[in-house]
């Protein structure tokens, strides 16, 4: 309540009120009360930036797979996470369940050699140091365009570099990563970069259409009201192609959709259910039947 009163100043007052009846020495306001100290050390700046790796890890996977043009429902083999700070990597390890099944990845490696996929350059932040400068900016822009490797980890790590007797300093500078020569698959970023066999077998397209048939399946137990723990009969009838993949995958659908009775026909024919909806997935028609069973 105190820490949200500059911003939420009634929300927290109500709050304050409510809550301070149990105290001894409550104010007759939340803002009359001082704002909470800051404890540094439950500060954890590795977990900080593991998390904002994952977050742009994320993107970058989004991108990658329309880059290549394959769905995310469609599960790929393999994925490649760098960065240059093996604590990062670490890190992100404890958030690899979430991000994997944000991306549909089903194995993730770790690399903290970036020199082996990256190429690290920098240009002058022209802006910044064209005004401080002036005439000698020439010079210095050079200068930075020629800094090797280790001082443009310097820059990234907050500290100061040297150029033609000029103080450089991170923000005077855009450092830039792309994938060396021979790396298509790779796609880069400040913060982190991720490298993405782009494989995609047969098998893989029948396990995207499973999952989308899951969901189509769920969707239809939330239109007939079931509740969460309802154990169901599924009848499907669809062509060819997802009848294959359903099969492929029965134990998995069954197991996720809480099905206890299933019935697949062709797509001819139709399914009966209380609840019954017809679909189609990437232009493949299903229909999908479900009936709630009696409790034990």
């Amino acid at each position: 309540s105190r820490l949200m009163a500059p911003f939420a100043p009634f929300m927290a007052e109500v709050t304050y009120k409510n809550l301070s009846q149990v105290l001894p020495n409550r104010k007759d306001s939340v803002h009359l009360e001082s704002f909470p100290e800051a404890d540094l050390s439950m500060l954890r700046p590795e977990l900080e930036e593991a998390v904002k790796a994952m977050d742009t890890l994320v993107a970058l996977g989004r991108n990658h797979r329309e880059k290549i043009g394959v769905k995310a429902k469609i599960p790929l083999r393999e994925i490649t996470i760098i960065h240059r700070s093996a604590q990062v990597l670490e890190t992100l390890k404890k958030f690899e369940p979430y991000f994997v099944d944000e991306l549909n990845f089903r194995k993730v490696n770790y690399d903290s050699n970036e020199d082996h996929y990256v190429q690290i350059t920098a240009k002058a932040n022209f802006p910044v140091l064209g005004k401080r400068l002036g005439p000698k900016m020439k010079a210095v822009g050079a200068g930075i365009q020629k800094l090797a490797l280790d001082s443009l980890l310097k820059l990234e790590r907050g500290e100061t570099v040297l150029v033609e007797g000029e103080e450089i300093q991170l923000s005077d500078v855009e450092i830039r990563r792309a994938p060396k020569e021979g790396n298509a698959d790779l796609s880069t970023h400040q913060i982190v970069s991720i490298q993405v066999d782009p494989t995609v077998t047969p098998e893989q397209e029948r396990e995207g259409l499973a999952r989308e048939v899951m969901r189509k399946i769920q969707a239809a137990r939330k239109s007939a009201d079931f509740q969460l723990d309802d154990r169901i009969k599924l009848e499907i009838a669809c062509d060819a192609v997802l009848m294959e993949a359903i099969k492929a995958h029965e134990d998995m659908i069954l197991k996720e959709t809480l099905t206890q009775q299933f019935d697949l026909k062709e797509v001819s024919k139709d399914p009966q259910g209380k609840h019954v909806e017809s679909s189609d997935i990437d232009g493949k028609a299903i229909k999908i039947g479900v009936t709630a069973l009696a409790r034990s």
